[in-house]
């Protein structure tokens, strides 16, 4: 069962065995649990693959803020001098290889190595989403990402990401061959005379107690 479906019951310090045995049979008794099945070998390594391409975009998010940081430490703005008002377009990247060209010293060798560690990451992830794209039309994934990719805006990377890693993989529904009444919770509100909500929590249902 997964873990984080595991209602939490406030106002219960004590923790005993018996407690601990006691409540997941009857979470389990109310159809409170989430069976899940562990991930597949295969699945995994797709999101290893993933998880390996969100790391490169990070790390070129450190290079680039980086190498931004000395250039204007040196007092060299690209959207002071180029009066355009966006970053890593063709434009910019021709203004960065000018103005590094004239730079003296140890800071040109600086932010040529920056540069080129850029350039580097950014064949890194071509590779990356050239595989990925490879991965999403497969048996395994096709169909998945199809629903997903006709919503505006989600892209067929963004769409393989929500499938391996961010949602539960496989989940197996809750077996319901055995009968049960609904309108039994193990779970019920206490309330007032009155008739209204009671703050103080919620109680056992009694009907449970002998699981």
């Amino acid at each position: 069962m997964a873990p984080s479906s595991i209602p939490k019951q406030g106002g219960k310090a004590v923790k005993t065995d018996r407690i601990d045995a006691a409540q997941p049979a009857q979470f389990y008794a109310s159809d409170l649990l989430t069976i899940v099945q562990s991930t597949e070998l295969e699945v995994e390594q797709d999101r290893d693959l993933l998880r390996s391409r969100q790391c490169l975009m990070h790390q070129r998010e450190q290079v680039r803020r980086h190498r931004q940081a000395i250039l204007r430490r040196n007092g060299l703005h690209y959207k002071a001098e180029t009066q355009h008002k966006s970053h890593w377009t063709k434009v910019h990247h021709s203004w960065l290889e000018r103005t590094i060209a004239t730079q003296p010293g140890s800071r040109k060798v600086n932010l040529e190595l920056q540069y080129r560690q850029s350039q580097d990451i950014n064949r890194s992830l071509a590779e990356y989403n050239q595989q990925i794209e490879a991965l999403a039309q497969t048996e395994r994934y096709q169909k998945l990402v199809q629903a997903l990719i006709c919503y505006k805006g989600i892209k067929t990377i963004f769409a393989l990401t929500m499938i391996v890693v961010m949602v539960i993989w496989m989940r197996t529904p809750f077996d319901k061959t055995r009968p049960r009444e609904r309108s039994e919770t193990s779970y019920q509100r206490r309330r007032s005379p009155q008739g209204h909500n009671n703050p103080k929590g919620v109680v056992i249902n009694p009907s449970l107690t002998a699981i």
